[in-house]
């Protein structure tokens, strides 16, 4: 009973103690000037916005772009709802402030390699990854609905550029879901209008979509991307090496032109990302409405799953590694690739730097190695990463949101216990190992030697050793 009354109280200290230890910058967002009279618009006509945050010293002159994320509309009609959302509108942002935290954050405990710079976080409201490009409009229902993201993309970094983004140093390109697809699909448009002698580069998050297998044997999300480009017009601003050679539609997934992307690209990226999960391995399918049914409790908890559904998570997983292959065309590219239930890792700060749970080690004895800290020795030193952690087969526990949308909540904190003095992170990640079926084990794709010793780069892995939960729960000190 006294665990019970207190419970509430710690709860609301722990949610205090956080706030204190990872506080937001809140910026006030600007409207890019002139984009109304360019037809460079949001949705619902209004002008996008961004939020800036000045960097100090001679790192004034090195600029992070964030982009921000939010999926997409695949028709009309779901444009036409997005523009009373802030995802397909910027009036609300034209009055209130953007908190920028974990990556954006200028606090060097919280973002050591980028706090200082000039920070950027754009506000997302064009609903194709700003690369729609239609000339005339939708109406319905009075409303006026434009499909413009690429004029969008231009129409911001041109601002920037004004702003003095035209004399940077340095210049990373990111973002998140949508906005790390974006990211990889204005990469080198981006670069071509910094000046040559900046250093460029672009970093996705989450953003790595790959064309997987769905539950049903089929591919329906590709359906979903086809009515995205139809809709937005988006085939003349996707890659013109992927669409000579494929369906236009294919060209929104990574996998299929991020080997001609000329400046170097990062993917941070979760083999179970929430996201991809849901919509590429267990989409809805209204003719087998039957089988979505029947995977649903295993889809949102693999402890849920008999062996025969483990079979899909493996399947992804692996082609999941296979898809990250086409990365490998430069060694300039790099990844970070870890096993937690999760959707967008570089703007939560227990993802991005800080936090031990969600941190790899480069060898059986080298340095544990977190998403924030592999970004930035990739950007500002140029080392070469490619984290990859390959053994672990089950989604891990990363992180605690009870807002997101997701169903990572399903492989995060148990209730309150986890605040008791007798209930640890430890005991819920070891409950989560004991509960996953210990089906056959299975050699995937990108396990085979042929496979594997063709990808070229060393793959990152966590112990060579002992068992992942032992050096999750007790990992190694540097």
């Amino acid at each position: 009973m006294t665990s019970a009354r207190l419970a509430p109280w710690v709860c609301l200290l722990v949610c205090m103690l956080s706030v204190l230890e990872s506080e937001s910058v809140d910026v006030t967002n600007t409207m890019v000037k002139n984009a109304v009279e360019r037809g460079a618009v949001c949705l619902d006509g209004s002008p996008p916005v961004y939020a800036i945050d000045r960097g100090r010293g001679e790192a004034a002159d090195n600029w992070v772009i964030y982009l921000e994320g939010g999926g997409w509309c695949a028709t009309e009609a779901e444009c036409l709802f997005r523009t009373t959302k802030d995802i397909g509108s910027s009036r609300r942002w034209q009055t209130e402030k953007s908190s920028l935290i974990a990556m954006l954050s200028d606090r060097k405990s919280e973002n050591p390699y980028f706090h200082h710079w000039t920070r950027v976080y754009v506000r997302y409201c064009d609903g194709s990854s700003y690369v729609g490009d239609r000339e005339k409009p939708f109406v319905g229902n009075n409303t006026t609905v434009y499909f413009r993201g690429a004029r969008v993309f231009n129409a911001i970094i041109e601002d920037l550029l004004a702003q003095g983004m035209k004399s940077a140093s340095n210049a990373l390109l990111t973002g998140c879901s949508a906005g790390g697809l974006g990211a990889l699909l204005q990469c080198d448009n981006f670069r071509s209008m910094l000046p040559e002698s900046a250093k460029v580069k672009c970093a996705a998050d989450a953003g790595f979509f790959i064309d997987g297998t769905d539950i049903y044997g089929g591919h329906l999300h590709r359906e979903h991307f086809a009515q995205i480009v139809q809709t937005h017009e988006s085939q003349k601003n996707l890659p013109k090496s992927c669409t000579s050679k494929m369906n236009a539609s294919l060209c929104m997934l990574p996998q299929n032109f991020v080997a001609d992307i000329q400046t170097p690209v990062f993917v941070v990226n979760s083999v179970y990302d929430t996201w991809q999960i849901e919509n590429i391995l267990m989409p809805m399918n209204k003719d087998q409405p039957a089988v979505h049914d029947q995977f649903v409790s295993c889809g949102h908890d693999m402890e849920n799953c008999t062996c025969d559904q483990v079979v899909h998570w493996r399947c992804f997983q692996s082609e999941f590694y296979q898809a990250l292959g086409k990365l490998n065309s430069s060694a300039r590219n790099g990844m970070f690739i870890n096993a937690c239930a999760s959707h967008c890792q570089t703007q939560k700060q227990e993802t991005w730097y800080g936090s031990s749970i969600s941190k790899l080690r480069d060898s059986s004895s080298g340095p544990l190695q977190g998403v924030g800290q592999a970004v930035g020795e990739w950007f500002v030193n140029d080392a070469t990463i490619r984290m990859v952690d390959y053994k672990t087969q089950s989604p891990r526990v990363c992180e605690y949101n009870p807002e997101e949308p997701h169903w990572n909540n399903h492989y995060v904190f148990r209730g309150l216990d986890l605040l008791l003095k007798k209930f640890a992170l430890a005991d819920e990640i070891r409950r989560k190992a004991r509960l996953v079926p210990q089906c056959p084990a299975q050699v995937p794709a990108y396990r085979q030697e042929s496979y594997y010793s063709g990808l070229g780069y060393l793959v990152g892995e966590i112990n060579q050793t002992s068992n992942w939960t032992d050096w999750f729960i007790n990992p190694p000190r540097d």
